[in-house]
């Protein structure tokens, strides 16, 4: 019991205040969608303006997220998601669509799709098993932030070169969110 709360007393300040990614702020870039520019596009070519939401919840929250935006593309809206912004399951099922969205919503969506397939594949990847399986490693008993091990789990299951990047550029704003 002491040694756990020990450890916990120690770490939960490393965990809390340390950031696990940075993000400075520069000039507009031409790369970068901006939300002003894609609803001023959707109102002259008299498209709806889809922003979606995703809330967290692990496994679950990422397959209902990307059913969520297989039903979207499947009744055609998919290319009128201009924001998209999530926290935990459903944000990793958000950043893995804004990668793969060209495929994505162009692909044919069926029982037999590969790109569905594969996307519904990955959500239901064991990221928080990942976390908790490493949360014994020395490494975490001294000043490093868990939320490094949910990181690794993603760039080693989910992101080539664990990079996030889209395949279209400047075609929908994507906001992730932590705690």
């Amino acid at each position: 019991g002491a040694l756990f709360a020990l450890y916990f007393g120690h770490a939960d300040r490393n965990n809390t205040v340390e950031a696990v990614a940075t993000v400075r702020l520069a000039a507009p870039d031409a790369r970068y969608a901006n939300l002003a520019d894609l609803l001023a596009t959707q109102a002259k070519q008299q498209r709806p303006a889809i922003i979606v939401a995703a809330s967290g919840g692990g496994t679950r929250a990422a397959l209902f997220a990307a059913t969520t935006l297989e039903g979207l593309v499947r009744i055609g809206a998919g290319n009128d998601i201009v924001l998209m912004s999530g926290v935990s399951g459903g944000g990793v099922a958000l950043a893995y669509f804004h990668q793969h969205a060209a495929a994505l919503t162009r692909a044919p969506i069926g029982a037999n799709d590969r790109h569905w397939s594969t996307f519904k594949r990955h959500m239901a990847e064991p990221f928080i098993q990942d976390v908790l399986a490493g949360a014994t490693e020395w490494r975490f008993a001294s000043d490093q932030a868990l939320t490094n091990l949910l990181a690794e789990s993603f760039e080693r299951r989910l992101y080539a070169h664990g990079k996030l990047n889209s395949d279209q550029e400047g075609q929908r704003a994507l906001i992730l969110n932590a705690t």
